[in-house]
């Protein structure tokens, strides 16, 4: 991923009174963008950002929503494989008798 780091001051570019000790990522991580700009905020400002960026969680749940249900239909069927590998056991033991 190419970051771009939006820099040049040494104030928050949110409250522009605090010295930024951390940064935030414009776009979320979590999105895997292939480009993304970072920019110089306080810890105090982070915090307040992630807080109500609620379009970034509705997407992080759906994204968590979407792997549950794929890792859902993965026990599905290893459930039923092992069904079928139990059954086949049974009806191999009632044949030998």
């Amino acid at each position: 991923m190419t970051i771009f780091t939006i820099g040049g001051t040494n104030h928050c570019w949110i409250c522009g009174v605090k010295t930024p000790n951390s940064k935030h990522h414009g776009i979320p991580v979590f999105l895997k963008p292939k480009h993304n700009v970072i920019i110089p905020v306080c810890e105090e400002c982070h915090t307040k950002m992630n807080q109500v960026d609620y379009g970034a969680l509705s997407s992080y749940a759906y994204k968590i929503l979407k792997t549950l249900g794929q890792q859902t239909r993965a026990i599905n069927h290893v459930l039923k494989v092992t069904e079928r590998s139990l059954d086949n056991k049974s009806k191999l033991k009632e044949e030998n008798k």
